[in-house]
């Protein structure tokens, strides 16, 4: 069994639906390329940069509906002064079957990444604000970050990715240690 295997069917685990896999596999000029993966569907499908990356993450939420999002964002268009269309709950999505977003089929071998790829377990746990709050855990190291924007998110994962010596990753436990994030 490899290493993505055990994270997923580890007892006490990760929900395998509730749970997204993102593999960096290049970094340079401080823009990440790589995939995203469901160990649900056994599907992966590839973004080339953090804003393909945040929009494909956020469709693919909204696809499942999980977790819920609290607003519908915002968008340059015309507005209507349709007062039931603003007080409408809960807040619905565009119809679009999960597995359609995900275009590679195949199971993730942690063992056998791209040389100098990283790979991150994205768990979000909330949506509210019109931004994510949730858990971050690198595979490499199994060190988990919580997050409380979307921001958030990129920030740990680029510090990370860059080794930066001040990083949010120096000097705190591990997933595996039983000690509290911080």
């Amino acid at each position: 069994m490899n290493r993505l295997q055990e994270l997923v069917s580890a007892p006490n685990g990760i929900n395998r639906y509730e749970v997204n896999f993102i593999r960096i596999d290049s970094y340079r000029n401080r823009e990440m390329q790589g995939a995203f993966y469901s160990p649900y569907y056994k599907k992966s499908a590839p973004f080339s940069s953090e804003l393909e990356f945040l929009k494909l993450l956020n469709q693919w939420m909204d696809s499942k509906e999980i977790p819920q999002s609290t607003t519908r964002l915002r968008k340059f268009s015309k507005r209507t002064n349709n007062r039931r269309s603003r007080e409408e709950s809960p807040v619905k999505h565009p119809s679009q079957d999960p597995r359609e977003l995900l275009t590679t089929s195949g199971e993730w071998n942690l063992q056998e990444q791209p040389e100098g790829s990283t790979t991150f377990i994205v768990q979000v746990s909330m949506r509210q604000n019109s931004t994510w709050q949730g858990t971050l855990q690198r595979t490499d190291t199994n060190q988990v970050r919580p997050f409380q924007s979307t921001l958030e998110l990129l920030l740990l994962m680029t510090s990370a990715l860059e080794g930066a010596l001040s990083s949010p990753w120096d000097d705190e436990p591990s997933a595996d240690s039983g000690a509290p994030c911080h």
